[in-house]
């Protein structure tokens, strides 16, 4: 078969009407390879076929995963310009993001926006990687009424006033609603009001970390080693971290070591002229004389290479939620992982590793001990994990969902 314009179709092209056409998809990323919905993108999309599929992404942030969308050959660019909002729990916060948003980032982020306006026509799939990019696309939405426009709910944020603004926004402008999992459609539910007829896609992770080589940081000879993948802050429960090392340090001396990775500490920042809370740094480690039982590692590029040398991660989140990527990636691994809330889809107590209803500090302490001093409890979890992940999580499979999502908006009207 020949094209009008000479020379043979490709394979992919070999079909009918008007599926013939390879789609063309812009992702947005308002992260860039710093948090677990820019690896989940990426994980996804390096399963997505080149055949059918033509993607581009736009991330807010630069840096090592540019190289990595290259490597397989996806076109990257970085926007750092492109305006977003996030609610928190504080309403006078709130109130000040949306003043800073209209004030400066929507000025800001003119040059932005008219490169997505005049970018949109050659794409038939937009497909916004967090929620936070819902007032661009209200804006895109009223210049091209036809765009079509997907949403990656990831979150749960704080109820109040202006979640539930931005998710009727989300709801309105949105073609398709993807949910990481049920939790999050739930909750989306309740900020609008109604039902919504979203897809739920557990994230994408992949298996054999096993086999990535050591992390250099990861030194201590301990023979328990445990880690904390999490931004610094009060919300996923980083403090939570000294209380327990002291009562570790107790019971196994020099046999046990915490590794903390993330972005932080933010305590010497400030947001409005309000000093965040000192939540966990080396003077603190100090104070406690924690030093030589917690290590700050700052954020990983690569996470895996500390989940596969590591025995247990942990996660005493004060949100409740135990399936975010962290938890995702070292079951993955082959490690069990102890974390607080009542979805145990993936973390689930003496399967998998431990969930606790509500946070007990002396109860996930026993536990621990009770693992430490039979190691083949740790092995049989983390075996357990790898399966349950592998069944759930399968990147192969996620693409295809994704594909499919993709193909049914761009051929509706």
């Amino acid at each position: 078969m020949f094209s009008v314009w000479g020379g043979m179709l490709p394979p992919h092209m070999f079909k009918t009407g008007t599926e013939f056409l390879t789609k063309n998809i812009l992702c947005i990323d308002i992260e860039g390879g710093h948090g677990g919905s820019s690896r989940s993108l990426l994980t996804a999309l390096r399963r997505v076929s080149r055949d059918e599929f033509n993607v581009s992404v736009w991330c807010r942030l630069g840096g090592f995963i540019e190289d990595e969308y290259r490597k397989c050959g996806i076109a990257c660019e970085v926007e750092p310009t492109m305006p977003r909002l996030t609610p928190v729990g504080k309403w006078y916060i709130n109130f000040l993001l949306c003043l800073k948003f209209v004030s400066f980032q929507w000025m800001q982020s003119k040059s932005f926006r008219f490169k997505l306006l005049k970018a949109v026509e050659n794409f038939d799939v937009i497909h916004c990687n967090h929620t936070s990019l819902v007032l661009v696309m209200c804006w895109l939405k009223w210049k091209r009424p036809n765009s079509k426009v997907v949403f990656h709910v990831r979150t749960m944020p704080p109820v109040n006033w202006l979640s539930r603004w931005l998710a009727r926004k989300v709801s309105n402008v949105a073609n398709q609603l993807i949910f990481i999992t049920s939790n999050e459609k739930n909750h989306f539910e309740t900020l609008i009001g109604h039902s919504v007829n979203g897809k739920i896609l557990f994230n994408p992770v992949c298996m054999g970390v096993s086999k990535l080589p050591k992390c250099m940081r990861i030194v201590s000879s301990a023979s328990l080693k445990i880690l904390m993948l999490s931004n610094f802050s009060h919300e996923r429960g980083t403090d939570r971290i000294i209380k327990l090392a002291i009562r570790m340090r107790e019971e196994l001396g020099n046999n046990v070591h915490f590794y903390v990775a993330g972005n932080g500490p933010p305590n010497k920042k400030k947001r409005f002229g309000f000093r965040r809370k000192q939540l966990l740094s080396k003077s603190e480690l100090l104070a406690f004389e924690l030093d030589k039982t917690v290590t700050l590692l700052g954020h990983c590029r690569y996470p895996e290479r500390l989940i596969s040398h590591c025995d247990l991660l942990i996660k005493p989140t004060r949100e409740n939620n135990p399936w975010g990527r962290d938890i995702l990636e070292a079951l993955a691994g082959g490690i069990p992982v102890i974390s607080v809330g009542f979805f145990d889809a993936f973390v689930e107590s003496g399967v998998t590793g431990l969930l606790q209803k509500s946070y007990d500090l002396e109860g996930m302490v026993k536990w621990i001990l009770a693992v430490q001093a039979e190691p083949w409890k740790l092995q049989r979890m983390g075996e357990n994990a790898q399966n349950r992940i592998k069944d759930m999580c399968d990147p192969a499979v996620y693409a295809l969902k994704l594909q499919k999502t993709w193909t049914e908006m761009s051929l509706t009207k």
